[in-house]
């Protein structure tokens, strides 16, 4: 369900059908949403996506020049988390795998989705009210528009709905919960 919404908001924030583009999500490669999300966008997408950073319970991913999908691949058949990303697969000088270890990298990690910018946020994963009414604004950027142009809302009420309404004020296209991961709940319930 999340993916075939990534299809619908595509050309809604100006990318064709055969362009690349940019993803970062929450939730790790470890996870039923996230690490299917990455199965899925790599089969039907492969490398005109360009996942350039990923959140997860084990640490923080980032990789301006996209990362590795071999590794990432790995990741998820492996059933790991973001922290056993080779840092050798990191390609631009300014990528790095943070593991949760202490306060700081908590706070990279618990930070990294508004830091980064990309044209697509895939919540795939993480606490409800993440981006919540007092932190919303920590996901502009300093031109007050929003990190990502669109948002598809995989994880369960990963915003209250003030800060959804701010963000859509901001310039975001937000697909909620309730419509993005509509197909995992019917199949969650049904097993």
């Amino acid at each position: 369900g999340i993916f075939r919404w990534v299809s619908v908001v595509l050309p809604l924030i100006g990318v064709k059908n055969d362009e690349s583009y940019t993803v970062k999500m929450t939730g790790g490669p470890d996870g039923d949403v996230a690490g299917n999300m990455l199965k899925i966008m790599f089969r039907e997408h492969g490398a005109r996506v360009k996942v350039v950073a990923i959140s997860d319970g084990t640490g923080a991913l980032h990789d301006a020049d996209g990362l590795d999908w071999t590794e990432l691949l790995r990741l998820v058949h492996e059933g790991l988390g973001v922290s056993h990303f080779d840092q050798n697969k990191i390609k631009s000088s300014s990528g790095r795998v943070v593991p949760a270890i202490d306060k700081a990298s908590e706070q990279l990690r618990n930070n990294l989705h508004n830091t980064v910018k990309a044209d697509l946020f895939l919540p795939c994963g993480g606490r409800p009210y993440t981006i919540n009414d007092k932190n919303w604004q920590a996901f502009l950027l300093p031109d007050g528009k929003p990190s990502a142009k669109a948002m598809v809302e995989g994880a369960n009420i990963f915003l209250t709905p003030d800060a959804r309404a701010n963000l859509e004020k901001a310039g975001l296209i937000a697909i909620k919960d309730s419509s993005a991961n509509k197909g995992g709940v019917i199949c969650s319930s049904y097993e």
